[in-house]
């Protein structure tokens, strides 16, 4: 009767720590998630892809627009200044925001798609810094990009947020 007591205790054993065995799989399994998705940008957008976009482009609209005061805006190219911006198809950008009275900013990175948004990451920050553009390609294949961009949008001023509206022509 020993021998049989001993082997239930046995076996009574062993499952007990399969089944802590098991417990700590799945513990570990859940912890080493975050539950935070990271986030990935792709060459391939809902509606665009990074090819359907990429060249040299010269705007023929660009306004800024303070976010926190919506009657000071810039009309850059009714006030004479320029906005281009180069797309490789791999997705690396150069654009140069140049309003006549303002200084000009010049803006490099990667350019990438989040479904049907556009992704702009500038040099020297992370995606989760990351600026989200509505974009799209007209008939007339006319770029529209509109997102936000921290700018100095005041002569002597600090960067601030404003919303960017422009319609670009392919060069």
């Amino acid at each position: 009767m020993v021998i049989k007591v001993n082997n239930f205790k046995n076996l009574f054993l062993r499952r007990a720590m399969r089944s802590v065995l098991f417990l700590l799989f799945i513990v570990s399994i859940a912890c080493s998630s975050d539950g935070e998705e990271e986030k990935t940008i792709g060459l391939e957008g809902t509606n665009l892809s990074m090819s359907d976009i990429a060249g040299s482009w010269l705007a023929d609209q660009a306004v800024i627009t303070e976010v926190g005061n919506p009657s000071n805006s810039v009309d850059i190219i009714g006030e004479g200044g320029s906005v281009s911006l180069n797309i490789l198809s791999n997705g690396r950008f150069t654009s140069l925001i140049d309003p006549v009275q303002l200084s000009g900013l010049e803006l490099q990175g990667q350019m990438g798609f989040d479904g049907a948004s556009l992704v702009i990451i500038e040099d020297g920050f992370d995606i989760e810094d990351a600026a989200y553009y509505t974009v799209s390609l007209d008939a007339q294949d006319r770029l529209h990009l509109n997102g936000e961009l921290e700018f100095p949008i005041s002569a002597g001023g600090g960067f601030v947020p404003t919303s960017i509206d422009l319609r670009m022509i392919r060069q």
